[in-house]
């Protein structure tokens, strides 16, 4: 399998799961809808480019999540407002095992003896070492956080159409041609 140097998450982009290569090297194998993908940089680093690409960082992201998620860990990463795209981390990022899954590209999650098993929408199954609940209500949390930020998107788009006077340079009433 090829290995790239870099990669753009998008819709169809499931998991980031870290590995090491044969050379001790933290790599990613990225799992999207039709393929598997080898990447020279961890999940966090690919995380990050991410956010980058799309005008925000890692942490102005993770501290935007804390505004809508307080008292929560390891929070979710809304990636892309445009395209939707968050990630959830299955313990802290700082942890170089640490996997990441994306919110949309989850079918279910079932309990296993070892922990949970996350079914991709592809079908693919990943054992995660982490209870069900716990890793269920992170699925949860990145659901609403996705959910809370579309909210906002709608509030504005209902505010500008319901007050068009916001667009007015003077006082008078708008008037028909």
């Amino acid at each position: 399998m090829k290995t790239y140097s870099t990669y753009f998450i998008y819709r169809d982009t499931f998991a980031l799961l870290p590995y090491f290569n044969e050379y001790g090297e933290l790599f990613t194998t990225v799992i999207e809808k039709y393929k598997k993908v080898q990447v020279a940089k961890s999940p966090k680093q690919i995380l990050m480019e991410n956010c980058d690409f799309h005008g925000a960082t890692l942490k102005g992201r993770i501290d935007s999540a804390k505004k809508v998620l307080p008292r929560h860990r390891l929070l979710p990463v809304y990636i892309s407002d445009h395209f939707k795209l968050c990630f959830f981390p299955t313990k802290s990022m700082e942890n170089v095992d640490c996997q990441w899954f994306s919110q949309c590209g989850i079918r279910t999650m079932v309990q296993h003896e070892k922990g949970t098993i996350v079914v991709l929408k592809n079908n693919e199954r990943i054992l995660v070492r982490k209870r069900y609940p716990i890793l269920f209500d992170k699925w949860k949390t990145a659901t609403y956080l996705v959910g809370t930020y579309q909210d906002r998107e709608q509030q504005i788009a209902e505010l500008i159409a319901e007050d068009r006077g916001i667009y007015r340079d003077d006082e008078r009433e708008w008037e028909d041609d």
